[in-house]
């Protein structure tokens, strides 16, 4: 609309992607003076992602797990996507899942996502369900061939992830964005840099946990620059994850020690 509106703040968290950066940055002439937002506005590039909800008539209770992946499917059409059964993971709050209708809960509630879905984006969403309902679902866990939709929601959001390569570490900026010049700013997202200390507290790879564990950290650190008399009364603990297994550590410690020699010549 081009209407603009200024709020007070004492600090703020940016929790955006790169396309989101580089936005805020091109608006912004202070952030753009700053060499740590303004590499991390070069990073515009993202994957396209499809999200959807589906109430069900009926309870699908076979699955073996509530979260679960999709893989290598014709129907994705090179897309890959997860599923997540919200009716087991939020069994205690399954009445809001179904807007707290007078009728109750009917059935399960899933959440499925397609994530590099390129491909996917110019199909209407009403054909988005029927591959989900007559060709992903049901291949997974048959159970779903025989259950009916009783609502759907689809939403689509171009560019929206983060997406990175090799090399461009120094480019993502850190959780703590660049104290020394704007204290009042930091970072979140999956695409952020923790650093070591408050690496051992994120899944590495899951892009979903790591943004929600960045925003615990940027706000964290945030309260302490804004607050520092709080003691730590107000921060938001974050659990460690659990150690690697010996097999892992092993592995990796023998890939550092072969990276000391060998030259990592698909790197510039």
């Amino acid at each position: 609309t081009g209407a603009a509106r200024t709020i007070d703040a004492d600090g703020i968290v940016l929790a955006l992607n790169g396309k989101g950066m580089a936005s805020v940055v091109e608006q912004s002439p202070d952030l753009a003076k700053s060499p740590v937002f303004s590499r991390a506005a070069s990073m515009k590039n993202g994957i396209d992602v499809i999200s959807t909800r589906i109430w069900l008539d009926t309870y699908i209770d076979t699955t073996r797990t509530p979260a679960n992946v999709f893989s290598r499917f014709e129907a994705l059409r090179g897309a890959g996507g997860t599923f997540f059964m919200l009716d087991q993971l939020q069994k205690d709050n399954e009445s809001a899942l179904w807007g707290d209708d007078e009728a109750g809960p009917q059935g399960s509630v899933i959440a499925c996502d397609f994530y590099n879905a390129g491909s996917l984006m110019s199909l209407p969403d009403s054909e988005l369900i029927d591959i989900l309902m007559k060709d992903l679902l049901p291949e997974a866990v048959p159970e779903f061939g025989q259950a009916k939709v009783v609502d759907s929601w689809v939403g689509k959001y171009p560019g929206a992830v983060s997406w990175f390569s090799p090399g461009s570490f120094t480019r993502r900026p850190p959780v703590q964005g660049a104290p020394q010049e704007l204290p009042g700013i930091t970072c979140a997202g999956d695409w952020v840099r923790l650093g070591s200390d408050l690496e051992q507290t994120t899944a590495k790879g899951l892009c979903q946990e790591r943004a929600y564990v960045s925003g615990i950290h940027a706000a964290n650190i945030l309260l302490d620059r804004i607050v520092p008399a709080s003691s730590g009364q107000d921060r938001q603990e974050v659990l460690p994850i659990r150690d690697d297994e010996f097999p892992f550590k092993a592995g990796s410690q023998l890939n550092k020690q072969v990276m000391k020699v060998l030259p990592r010549f698909w790197v510039r």
